[in-house]
């Protein structure tokens, strides 16, 4: 793979993971200010994770591209992201009334304009979605409490970070799992929540 290859893989790659774990975000942020912190805190999340996880590779991608341009590359292409989620501002979010009737296709993201290329297959990856169900199951308590990741901690729950990683559909320890329920049921508006209710998958 060319220098200039690797670089498209790489912006296409990041960017993609970027607007998959923000896409969000907008129905959330209580202004741009808080906006901007959440995408910069998960640019930089994004940027270590693609990084890491190029590390296996490192001496074959040495060879066409040096480990500061590959940095550069992906720091490039999250900083249009940002850009291009900041200036799309915020949205509403439906409520569960309104959400089972609205099945349209949602408009295709646009992403970085890349020519045809071949793309070479990706190694799995251990932090992958492994529990979807679960992630869309703590957006739908957040919305019930009119909260996002950062209301968690503030009452008792996992850190902001670790909140993010169960959004994404990562592996989280059990003890992780009981502080979120405990925090989850802390609002007296909605049933409580046990970690039996936390989904498994």
């Amino acid at each position: 793979m060319t220098n200039t290859a690797l670089k498209l893989q790489l912006s296409k790659y990041s960017s993609a993971l970027f607007d998959a774990e923000v896409q969000f975000y907008p129905g959330y942020a209580r202004g741009e200010t808080e906006m901007k912190s959440w995408l910069k805190e998960t640019a930089l999340c994004v940027a270590s994770e693609v990084l890491n996880d190029m590390k296996p590779y490192k001496a074959f991608h040495n060879l066409h591209c040096s480990a500061e341009e590959r940095k550069e590359t992906i720091v490039h292409a999250l900083k249009q992201r940002i850009d291009y989620w900041v200036e799309r501002g915020p949205v509403d979010v439906p409520d569960e009334s309104t959400a089972a009737v609205m099945e349209e296709p949602r408009p295709q993201i646009p992403l970085p304009i890349i020519d045809a290329i071949p793309v070479e297959p990706k190694p799995s990856r251990k932090r992958d979605a492994q529990f979807p169900n679960r992630a869309i199951w703590l957006r739908e308590r957040l919305a019930e409490r009119g909260w996002d990741h950062n209301d968690l901690p503030r009452h008792g729950g996992p850190d902001r970070k670790t909140a993010l990683k169960i959004l994404a559909g990562g592996e989280v320890r059990p003890d992780v799992l009981d502080k979120l329920a405990k925090a989850l049921s802390f609002s007296k508006k909605v049933p409580k929540v046990t970690i039996l209710d936390i989904p498994t998958t």
